[in-house]
């Protein structure tokens, strides 16, 4: 019998404990892909924000308005470069389940200041040219099952009523940590749908510079609507302040999973060296030597490991995919979680690699007990 088939069979003594120690390892590997991926998807947002793109609203509180007027006026001011404007629409889709963002904009100038929800062009001019079009991110289209000219059906809630939309684009954010579940809708068609109010809840600029923000600031400071003005940047530092906690622990649990882990496979490995304890004293009895028992436990448990690391890779892609829709939906912003390359290869490496050293010690113990000692263990 050839060594490989020696370690599967040992290896599938215990069928029902091989099956579980193998589905806990990959379970074990799946916690540790979307604690990282959690990390690196929070570092990559983070950096990706922008000093020259600024959002203002009004001073006293968020709930409180602004007006178009003021864009026209921020537009004229030394260093602005772009001007765009947008509001809130919250409404149902089907039922409370199904939440996700909605948000009314200037579509041509909001889509210069954010590029990265620009939908392909042939999409993109369909969606200029329809008032009550409207476009979605690639996840929230496969979420729902959408596809391009589909009505959407929607209850207002701060804008009441039943709203009809039809969907004329998908972007998928070109690479860009991006918010993939949210709907982008034409703020005219709202505003026409309800006139007189020219409303809206952030003037979004662009600028030479974020001491721009001051003079904004300064211009409206004694009108009706005071206002205050922050970068991107700026506005991720202020979540960053309790999230930044909460993604360090996360990234020191990543590795205490690996930890317990080990921890698992050795007592696991152990088990199934103490039911095999006869099988390694006849072993030795015909000949074998300690060596050649030790690469067999050493084989078994990077059976183990591979195997292991085989179920995380298959399970993690559907997890890290119902983990950045919860995460969307809980927290909202531009979560993003994918299995890369460098992780893929790293889970890839943990399986094998910690049950290789969780086996040393077992393995170890278990060529130190004499061959009369096993078979009256086994016995």
């Amino acid at each position: 019998m050839s060594f490989i088939r020696l370690v599967v069979r040992f290896a599938l003594r215990n069928r029902t404990r091989a099956a579980v120690t193998c589905l806990g390892a990959g379970m074990t590997l799946v916690t540790f892909i979307v604690l990282r991926t959690v990390v690196a998807s929070y570092a990559t947002s983070t950096g990706s924000m922008r000093e020259d793109r600024m959002e203002i609203r009004h001073k006293t509180s968020i709930f409180f308005r602004l007006y178009t007027a003021q864009a026209a006026k921020v537009a004229h001011l030394p260093g602005v470069r772009d001007v765009s404007w947008m509001c809130w629409f919250v409404g149902t889709y089907l039922d409370e389940r199904h939440n996700f963002t909605q948000i009314a904009v200037e579509a041509e100038s909001y889509l210069r200041l954010y590029p990265e929800y620009r939908p392909p062009e042939e999409q993109l001019r369909a969606w200029l040219a329809d008032p009550a079009g409207v476009i979605v991110g690639d996840l929230l289209a496969k979420k729902n099952g959408w596809k391009i000219g589909d009505k959407i059906p929607i209850a207002g809630t701060i804008y009441p009523g039943d709203w009809t939309f039809t969907l004329r684009g998908v972007y998928s954010g070109d690479g860009a940590p991006v918010d993939r579940e949210r709907m982008l809708l034409h703020w005219k068609y709202l505003n026409d749908k309800l006139p007189g109010g020219n409303h809206v809840q952030r003037i979004l600029v662009l600028v030479d510079d974020p001491s721009v923000g001051k003079q904004i600031d300064a211009f409206f400071e004694n009108s009706s609507t005071p206002t205050k003005t922050e970068s991107d940047l700026a506005l991720q530092r202020q979540w960053s302040g309790w999230s930044a906690g909460v993604v360090k622990a996360m990234g020191n649990a990543s590795t205490l999973v690996l930890l317990v882990l080990g921890l698992v496979l050795t007592n696991s490995i152990g088990m199934s060296i103490s039911d095999s304890a006869r099988e390694f004293a006849v072993l030795r009895a015909i000949g074998c030597g300690s060596s050649q028992i030790r690469l067999l436990i050493l084989g078994e448990a990077l059976a183990v490991g591979v195997a292991g690391s085989a179920v995380a890779l298959l399970l993690a892609p559907n997890v890290l995919r119902a983990a950045t829709s919860l995460l969307i939906a809980e927290l909202g912003g531009a979560w993003s979680l994918e299995l890369k390359g460098p992780l893929v290869l790293t889970t890839a490496l943990a399986g094998p690699s910690i049950s290789l050293l969780s086996s040393i010690w077992p393995a170890l113990k278990a060529t130190r007990i004499a061959v009369i000692d096993g078979m009256r263990r086994a016995a």
